[in-house]
């Protein structure tokens, strides 16, 4: 039976692959081991399936999938409850102790306490609007009107043929902004330009 290369130092390099780039296929190709050598050694060696696993979870917190959804799951909460602000205000004051003064003498500074008193404030407020504008696509016709009067800038004359058309044109880009979680694609609009 050949001598196992199972290592420190090549769990380390499989580890940083998987870590970095995500997948198992790039960890064996990083280690210069193969597919069947990788899962062998996470049978065998519980400190290489362990590192192996914490290289995946490292992953997954780094994957920009995980990080929009997270990103997204925050929103939702801030459009849904608006900001919660927390601060904390502390008030210190001083009280005087006077004795009286005799024979129409002023009264004099005996001694003297210091009161801390701590209050804790919550405030919430509305989301801002900023933050709904850009978690929430514009309608598309403002795009178009929008690029119709650049163009139109620009010395341009956009003539639309067919209105009913240009509309179903309109629902179906709607409907499918809707399916695509807000990405935007481009498509030319039937008509001419000259």
């Amino acid at each position: 039976m050949a001598r196992s290369r199972y290592s420190q130092q090549i769990q380390e390099i499989i580890c940083e692959a998987i870590a970095t780039e995500g997948g198992d296929e790039v960890g064996w190709l990083a280690g210069g081991i193969s597919e069947r050598t990788f899962y062998t050694w996470m049978n065998r060696h519980p400190q290489f399936l362990q590192a192996v696993v914490r290289a995946r979870e490292n992953f997954r917190r780094r994957c920009p999938k995980y990080q929009k959804g997270l990103a997204l799951e925050r929103l939702t909460e801030a459009l849904e409850g608006g900001q919660k602000i927390k601060w904390t205000t502390k008030k210190t004051r001083r009280l005087d102790h006077f004795i009286p003064g005799k024979d129409d003498q002023p009264a004099k500074l005996g001694w003297y306490d210091e009161e801390t008193v701590t209050e804790e404030h919550t405030e919430y407020r509305p989301t801002p609007k900023w933050a709904i504008e850009r978690v929430i696509p514009r309608p598309i016709e403002e795009d178009v009107n929008a690029a119709i009067a650049f163009l139109e800038k620009h010395g341009y004359k956009v003539i639309i043929q067919d209105e009913a058309l240009i509309q179903e044109w309109l629902d179906s880009q709607k409907s499918r902004l809707h399916s695509q979680n807000g990405s935007h694609t481009t498509q030319e609009l039937p008509g001419t330009i000259e």
